[in-house]
């Protein structure tokens, strides 16, 4: 798959993932942040908790579980953004990491919240 092919598949899987989350009745503050640490795909709200989702898509099964691809490394970026995006807030909300996966091969949406924790 050649870079603008994984682009255009992650672009379409975001916009999935967002419209999937609003119908479940979270308020989508971001797309896209981009902070020092790296980029958060999602921030929304469930109700009093901010949630940093990351969205992970793909075309085919034939590159492995796409949980897998948030390894710790990933998860570590995540979180310096998170903390960089939390401290431009003035509410103190809690906070959880969500992982969004999308199969397109067959239109699958599955949410896994609390996927991760940070310390």
């Amino acid at each position: 798959m050649t870079a603008s092919n994984s682009k255009k598949t992650g672009t379409q899987g975001e916009a999935l993932a967002a419209e999937y989350l609003e119908r479940k009745g979270y308020d989508i503050q971001e797309r896209n942040y981009h902070g020092a640490g790296g980029e958060i795909d999602i921030i929304c709200r469930d109700r009093d908790v901010l949630v940093f989702i990351e969205v992970k898509s793909r075309k085919s099964k034939s590159f492995g579980d796409p949980l897998e691809w948030v390894n710790a490394r990933k998860q570590e970026r995540i979180g310096e953004t998170a903390n960089e995006y939390m401290s431009r807030q003035e509410n103190e909300l809690d906070c959880r990491f969500d992982i969004v996966t999308v199969d397109l091969s067959c239109m699958q949406i599955e949410h896994f919240e609390n996927a991760f924790w940070l310390e």
